[in-house]
């Protein structure tokens, strides 16, 4: 059984890849003895796959699932194909021991991928997927009702506490069966969780209700998404709200389409740009123009900064979805024993954000102020929020 202090134990250390590190990995093994495998975190889905052996379109050289070398294998065979929004997996089920996070999950079902192709175009460079691990906590989105791994945790009663914690920021870290204080300050804001049954691919995710949200400083401008449910997921570095929100907000805010970018605005324009507020079941998360936006790097060209808003695409949904941009502002903890989500501005990050608001403060005023024996010069323009892995 776990303990509190036994923290290094369960400790998975994230590693960013693709959408210009906002998407992230980290390690599973698999089998007996363990294969050892680097997938994608996905908090939105109880599907779980790796590429088996048996697949030829996937990239040479690529560590791939052998089912004959694990003496704990069981082939299930059921055939089954997974929609993962921006590509697809196909192959067969197959049961077999997890080693994640230092837990040994007997009996895990999981998708032995064949076949692991793109749909449609991507920013993304998808050949960097060669798995992912599911961590919803319910087996609801499962074509075939199987568990995700952190679901079949809490079932064989692994862990001391049924949640895991979650910090997409440095030093970023996925731990499973505890919190740990050191990364956050003050108490979490904790929102309740709903089981809404969905229409969209996130049904059985981990997600609440949403009510509005809000640019700029309250009053600000807000817009309602009364009736809407908020999934959270990893699996995508957007967030996607209903499309006319998206347009209102891309407006006033003035991206710009250029070239073959998601929308964009010049990096410096973020120094100016006001801050969006998500208010979920009565309770408000800010992020600054630094979260919902990101840079991308432009060859031969200036790195502009992209907006991690996006449009659902489908209006009749009634669902929106805030991706890791929105997660990485926070120290998130998922909790199943209570049934909510936890969150906090993580630390390093609230001591930048409040050092920028300082500065900006005092750089604002109209005046010289002697600092030791340096003098420094009021402006009127804000300065830039450090950005350095923060």
């Amino acid at each position: 059984m776990f303990k509190y202090g036994q923290i290094a134990d369960t400790r998975r250390t994230l590693q960013e890849n693709i959408t210009h590190d906002l998407i992230y990995f980290t390690e599973i093994g698999i089998g007996t003895p363990p294969q050892r495998f680097q997938v994608l975190i996905d908090i939105s889905s109880p599907e779980t796959f790796v590429s088996s052996v048996e697949c030829r379109a996937c990239a040479s050289g690529d560590v791939k699932y052998d089912s004959s070398r694990s003496c704990s294998s069981k082939v299930d065979g059921t055939a089954l194909e997974v929609d993962y929004g921006y590509f697809f997996a196909s192959g067969n089920m197959t049961i077999d021991t997890f080693d994640f996070g230092g837990f040994q999950v007997k009996d895990q079902p999981f998708l032995e991928a064949t076949t692991v192709e793109p749909i449609g175009l991507s920013w993304d460079d998808l050949t960097s997927i060669r798995g992912i691990a599911g961590l919803t906590p319910s087996s609801a989105g499962s074509i075939l009702n199987n568990p995700s791994p952190f679901l079949s945790m809490v079932k064989e009663h692994i862990l001391d506490r049924n949640l895991f914690s979650l910090r997409l920021r440095e030093p970023r870290e996925l731990l499973i069966g505890a919190i740990d204080p050191e990364l956050f300050t003050g108490d979490l804001v904790k929102i309740p969780l709903t089981n809404k049954t969905g229409r969209y691919a996130l049904t059985g995710a981990w997600q609440a209700e949403a009510h509005y949200l809000t640019l700029g400083d309250e009053p600000g401008i807000r817009m309602s998404l009364a009736g809407y449910t908020a999934s959270f997921s990893t699996r995508s570095a957007f967030t996607f709200l209903p499309d006319r929100l998206v347009i209102d907000i891309w407006q006033i805010l003035q991206f710009e389409e250029i070239m073959f970018l998601p929308p964009s605005v010049a990096c410096e324009q973020r120094a100016t740009m006001p801050d969006l507020t998500f208010n979920l079941a009565g309770k408000n998360f800010t992020l600054t123009p630094y979260d919902y936006t990101f840079e991308w790097p432009i060859e031969q060209a200036e790195t502009r900064c992209v907006s991690a808003v996006f449009p659902f695409g489908i209006e009749q949904y009634d669902e929106i979805v805030l991706g890791s941009a929105f997660l990485r502002a926070f120290y998130s903890v998922f909790d199943l024993d209570t049934n909510t989500l936890g969150c906090k501005l993580a630390l390093l990050h609230l001591v930048l954000y409040h050092r920028w608001v300082l500065t900006n403060f005092i750089q604002s005023l109209p005046c010289l102020f002697k600092l030791g024996s340096k003098r420094l010069k009021c402006v009127t323009r804000p300065g830039s929020l450090p950005t350095s892995n923060v």
